[in-house]
């Protein structure tokens, strides 16, 4: 659960107060402000559990298309009194972002707007405990879009209040898209293709050479065999690339 405040012009009138909630059993939660897919450039806040498991870690982050989220050390984010683990069962993140209403490449969000773009992410069960903003985190397992009415946010500056509990209606949101798990293709692919090469195509080769005495396609077929492993590895390097702990040590590899 999500909910914004806007200050009043001349309250505070850069910040942005807020509030998130999610249940203890899941990895991770994130909105994104500003737009409604992760290729548009959102300025992501994402909540974990602390290492203590009693608090929570915020990490502002920045997208570039459908990958892992990168910690923007340049967003402003404190927490505020209220945040931390309730009824041990729900963690809630109560805080103030200080310049969240504009980023790089031209994010940004309009406090006039009564359809404000926006989306969310939610990772799987399992237990990311940590203090560090550049915890890599496991792929979402629900995510999708709204629309907030930004106008009807704005008040006194403060943090917005938010029941948890089953039922509550939005206010001044409209859910726009909502989706369930994920399938990643091109790891299926990659699993298909290097199981097809390794039991299949080059055992099947040698099968060839001994049974069949044929030496001819028996070379046929190791190398169409490399040629599939090649695609499969060249598709695990573009998977990995996705995750922020493997493309950091990538460019410490490559910078050293």
């Amino acid at each position: 659960m999500f909910a914004l405040n806007v200050p009043k012009d001349g309250d505070s009138s850069s910040d942005l107060f807020f509030t998130m909630a999610f249940p203890k059993q899941i990895s991770w939660a994130a909105i994104g402000l500003g737009a409604s897919t992760m290729s548009d450039n959102p300025l992501v806040l994402m909540a974990y559990p602390s290492s203590s498991g009693t608090n929570v870690t915020l990490s502002p982050r920045r997208c570039d298309g459908h990958t892992e989220p990168v910690f923007d050390p340049s967003i402003d984010v404190s927490a505020l009194p209220g945040t931390g683990l309730l009824n041990d069962t729900t963690f809630i993140y109560n805080g103030v972002c200080h310049n969240c209403r504009s980023w790089s490449r031209n994010g940004r969000i309009d406090v006039t707007s009564t359809a404000q773009q926006m989306s969310y992410g939610v990772g799987p069960n399992g237990d990311t405990r940590s203090n560090d903003p550049r915890e890599s985190v496991k792929v979402h397992w629900n995510y999708g879009s709204f629309t907030i009415d930004l106008v009807q946010a704005t008040g006194a500056g403060g943090v917005p209040v938010i029941i948890t509990r089953e039922n509550v209606t939005s206010v001044g949101v409209v859910q726009h898209l909502a989706k369930t798990g994920h399938v990643d293709t091109r790891a299926i692919l990659h699993a298909v293709l290097m199981i097809l090469a390794f039991v299949g195509m080059w055992p099947f080769g040698i099968l060839v050479l001994r049974v069949g005495n044929s030496v001819r396609w028996h070379a046929i077929n190791q190398v169409v065999a490399f040629g599939v492993v090649l695609i499969g590895a060249i598709l695990g390097f573009v998977i990995s690339t996705s995750y922020n702990r493997v493309s950091s040590s990538l460019l410490a590899h490559f910078l050293n």
